[in-house]
């Protein structure tokens, strides 16, 4: 659910995560597990948008699973330097774990489907609202950071950001 930057109030957000599309094509959203889990939710929160998309990078680090809570700040962004702005997100993430947020991570996906089709998704994860603004802060303030932002501003537009406190409410693995 969004804590920041969502479009309209009671905006719901469904993420489906699979290792393959061959996986992920078959699944019915309007049937078996996810349609109760989405029920349960459904009389309190408007589903905004139900977006196919494929990972670019994964962090080793992020494990989440059923019953599990974190926040995240999502930006997507339209860039034509993928692979540079990797490289910048990667030295993100290393100064951050370098300044004592080792909790913090980053993923990124490709949007396959939808209003942001082509764009990069980039997830910082965290498993706190507390850690998240931390790692937010830190880049934010840090000298170090600066001249990562600065590359990532020349490579980039950005279309979306928000920050959303999470909860993983089932898991087929």
């Amino acid at each position: 659910m969004p804590s920041y930057g969502a479009e309209q109030e009671g905006d719901l957000y469904v993420y489906n995560f699979f290792a393959d599309f061959e996986s992920s094509m078959p699944l019915d959203l309007t049937s078996g597990v996810p349609a109760r889990e989405i029920a349960k939710i459904s009389p309190h929160r408007t589903i905004k948008a139900r977006d196919l998309w494929s990972s670019v990078r994964r962090s080793p680090n992020i494990d989440i699973t059923a019953g599990d809570t974190y926040s995240m700040m999502m930006t997507v962004t339209s860039t034509d330097q993928p692979d540079m702005y990797l490289t910048q997100i990667e030295a993100l993430e290393a100064g951050l774990h370098e300044a004592g947020h080792r909790d913090v991570n980053f993923a990124v996906a490709q949007v396959m489907t939808g209003k942001f089709r082509n764009y990069l998704s980039v997830r910082m994860v965290a498993p706190t609202p507390e850690s998240l603004g931390a790692g937010m802060d830190t880049i934010r303030t840090a000298t170090w950071a600066r001249n990562t932002l600065n590359n990532l501003a020349s490579i980039r537009k950005v279309a979306q950001q928000m920050t959303a406190n999470c909860y993983h409410y089932v898991s087929t693995r």
